[in-house]
């Protein structure tokens, strides 16, 4: 066993309480868990024979804006044409493809949406085998904020919950149960406690039963799943560590030097030793370029994986602004203080939600430097060094994640409830699956859902997405018909997409 030298928080043990957990399959049953059976079939978007008025407005208001920011007037004399059902489904599907051909590199061909082969594949890919809500979350209007799948597993990941509120908020002066780990081969959760919320998870292949925790406080909360819901370990706020919410944590490194290396909204990253959180073993500030007395504020952050015999502590972390842009800096442990630079001159047209760089891939590094972002501009974008494509969705993107194990695959989800799964090295237009999930609370079990997080297990195989109404989906991801072959149909697509523009 590992030894913990750590500050150790004692928290007051709350009353004993009442919560409600609910655990769903492809049937109704509560509390109950029965063998997967496959959804042979995703949800159906709103077809246009089922539109409402308010649909058709909300549907004219989108196409309009991306025909160069026309503003839809239902007033107009000319609405009768403009809501005729098989217009609006035309002039739509045309000016998606105008949007997508028009943001995307000039080497790559729209696809033909039209046609069946610009249809995404729904029944063969991706299946809901059930989903995981808790009804405190739910009644309490509460969203989930991160999730992590526990290393080498596929049925156990953990949940955290949050108030969508400030994100310094306190949930109560007393412990709460913020994170739930849920299993498939359980009927309920196991709850973990603190009083604040907690806004990044992160588990570690070298400890899998240590779950961290970074909190609205700026806290690194450490639970041992094998004890009880209490953590065996908090550190607290101080001039050298965080005082903002922690918003990314990742274990970097390998077996014989790592790091748990955390983020803050207001740019400081700190170096921790696992078996000792008392204090950061290295803390860093990172400031703006455009001024330099004034720390990043960020929306986003993520730090490469770095390989046998790389230097851990001078790596890289990339930065998310509120306007869209993407820097890089130094984490460097020698430095008390790094200058972000930014990465492009390109930028989102929104906030960027989500940041993710490549898994490391041994032969490539122009693999391995690929960064993932997703933003509210309604698209994800792909960069290597300076350049990027750009790849057009459907609604604000809140997250997108590389798959573990399939090189050209990444996962995304947006706030029109929809999962969709992108091969790059196929097409950047059409994803290859598409699950519109909803919202089992609202009446009748179909309600509109926002999707905020994602996460992959290690097999790439399974993907959990968490919604604003308190609950999780488990879908499995069918990848057998995709490239295998180490990557090589994404090194071509970069070559394509990159090299040949710069």
């Amino acid at each position: 066993a590992v030894g913990i030298n750590a500050e150790v928080e004692i928290l007051p043990s709350p009353p004993p309480k009442a919560e409600m957990y609910t655990k769903t399959t492809n049937t109704d049953d509560v509390f109950i868990y029965t063998e997967e059976r496959a959804v042979s079939d995703s949800k159906e978007e709103i077809s246009s024979e089922h539109r409402t008025e308010e649909d058709t407005d909300a549907l004219l208001g989108v196409t309009m804006g991306r025909l160069g920011g026309m503003v839809w007037d239902k007033s107009s004399s000319s609405n009768k044409l403009m809501r005729n059902r098989h217009f609006l489904d035309f002039v739509d599907t045309a000016s998606t493809i105008m949007s997508s051909a028009l943001n995307s590199d000039h080497t790559t061909k729209p696809m033909n949406v039209f046609s069946s082969a610009g249809k995404a594949k729904t029944t063969s890919l991706l299946q809901k085998k059930g989903s995981y809500l808790s009804e405190t979350a739910a009644r309490d209007q509460m969203v989930i904020v991160a999730i992590a799948f526990q290393p080498g597993s596929t049925d156990t990941f953990a949940v955290s919950y949050g108030t969508g509120e400030h994100p310094g908020s306190t949930l109560d002066s007393r412990l709460q149960d913020v994170v739930l780990t849920w299993s498939t081969r359980r009927s309920a959760p196991v709850p973990f406690q603190f009083r604040y919320e907690i806004h990044s998870l992160s588990f570690t292949s070298l400890h899998p039963h240590y779950l961290f925790g970074g909190s609205s406080k700026g806290h690194v909360v450490l639970w041992d799943t094998r004890s009880n819901s209490s953590p065996i370990a908090v550190t607290f706020p101080s001039l050298n560590s965080h005082n903002m919410p922690i918003t990314y944590l990742k274990i970097v490194g390998d077996s014989s030097r790592n790091t748990l290396t955390s983020v803050s909204l207001d740019g400081r990253v700190c170096m921790w030793n696992i078996d000792d959180l008392k204090h950061p073993v290295a803390s860093v500030v990172i400031y703006s370029s455009h001024v330099a007395s004034m720390s990043m504020s960020l929306t986003a952050s993520c730090i490469p994986q770095m390989g046998e015999g790389k230097d851990v502590e001078a790596s890289r972390v990339y930065l998310a602004s509120p306007k869209g842009e993407l820097y890089v800096a130094s984490r460097a442990a020698t430095d008390r203080k790094s200058t972000a630079s930014l990465v492009s001159k390109g930028r989102h047209e929104g906030s960027i939600n989500s940041i993710d760089c490549h898994p490391q891939h041994p032969t490539d590094s122009s693999i391995s430097n690929l960064i993932l972002t997703a933003s509210s501009d309604w698209s994800c974008r792909i960069w290597l060094g300076e350049a990027s494509v750009k790849i057009c969705m459907q609604d604000m993107v809140l997250d997108a994640k590389w798959s573990p194990t399939n090189a050209e695959i990444f996962a995304a989800c947006d706030a029109g409830g929809r999962l969709t799964i992108w091969n790059v090295a196929q097409s950047i237009q059409t994803p290859v699956g598409t699950l519109l999930l909803e919202d089992s609370t609202a009446p009748g079990g179909k309600g509109p859902v926002i999707l905020h997080r994602l996460a992959w297990d290690d097999s790439g195989e399974n993907v959990i997405v968490g919604g604003n109404q308190g609950e999780s989906y488990y879908i499995a991801v069918n990848l057998k018909d995709t490239d295998a072959n180490g990557g090589d149909a994404l090194k071509q697509w970069v070559s394509r997409s990159f090299v040949s523009s710069n």
